[in-house]
């Protein structure tokens, strides 16, 4: 049953993973302003040394959307500057700006990011990201085989009498626990790498509420687990005196 849905996560997992790595992969770095955190004011800039005026007459939404803006940039120098606060999507925007540039009109198309946290995610540092959930996975599969070749009960003769038991059990809650914590580095890297580039927060928010249970679940779980060793270190104290005594110890395989 355990095996069967430690399968069941992996595939899970493997399903995320084939969900994001087409994100990543088809990251571009232009070279545009941002990111900037989702939901917050931003100030979107351009540079002309010969312009009197420059003004911004729209900007597109990562949804396609078309913003009539038509707003005039602040000048400072040869900077103009301009604040925006419909920033609720994450995406990459683009905003058009039309200037007097040696005295002719002249327009040009900018680009900002936006994400929900406002870091910088190039391709080299999302590869990174994704080589790292990789590995975990790598981990955890190990871990599922590893623990699936110690021994689980005591050792018993042809009638079932038990005649000893293995400590190496004591490593299959160990490795239990460890698998748990890499599970749970599983999906705080997806749910980072979702946040940074899916469409959507919906899913990344979802990945990191399921990150945020495996790890407080950690806590009582670090206590049963003692519990459990403790226990079964007095049972199989108690049973290995039995047999030195000579006394058959029967039970249920």
């Amino acid at each position: 049953m355990r095996g069967k849905i430690w399968l069941v996560i992996l595939l899970l997992i493997l399903m995320i993973t084939v969900t994001i790595l087409p994100v990543v992969a088809s990251i571009s770095e232009d070279e545009c302003l941002g990111p900037y955190k989702k939901s917050t004011t931003i100030d979107l800039f351009q540079t002309c040394d010969t312009c009197t005026f420059v003004n911004i007459s729209s900007i597109r939404l990562p949804n396609q959307t078309i913003m009539g803006f038509n707003t005039s940039m602040a000048k400072d120098g040869i900077t103009f500057t301009s604040t925006f606060s419909t920033t609720d999507l994450t995406g990459r925007y683009y905003y058009n700006v039309v200037g007097d540039k040696d005295n002719n009109l002249n327009a040009e198309t900018l680009c900002f990011t936006v994400t929900s946290t406002g870091f910088e995610f190039t391709s080299a540092n999302s590869l990174m990201y994704v080589a790292l959930l990789a590995l975990f996975i790598f981990l955890l599969v190990s871990i599922i085989i590893g623990v699936g070749k110690l021994p689980a009960n005591k050792t018993r003769d042809e009638e079932g009498t038990i005649i000893g038991a293995s400590n190496l059990k004591y490593l299959r809650p160990v490795f239990y626990m460890v698998g748990w914590a890499i599970l749970g580095g599983v999906f705080f890297l997806a749910s980072n790498i979702a946040l940074a580039y899916l469409g959507t927060a919906m899913f990344g928010n979802l990945l990191f509420i399921i990150y945020k249970v495996l790890m407080w679940s950690m806590l009582p779980g670090i206590v049963l687990w003692l519990v459990w060793i403790f226990v079964q270190l007095m049972q199989d104290k108690e049973m290995r005196n039995l047999i030195e005594r000579g006394i058959p110890v029967d039970g249920k395989p």
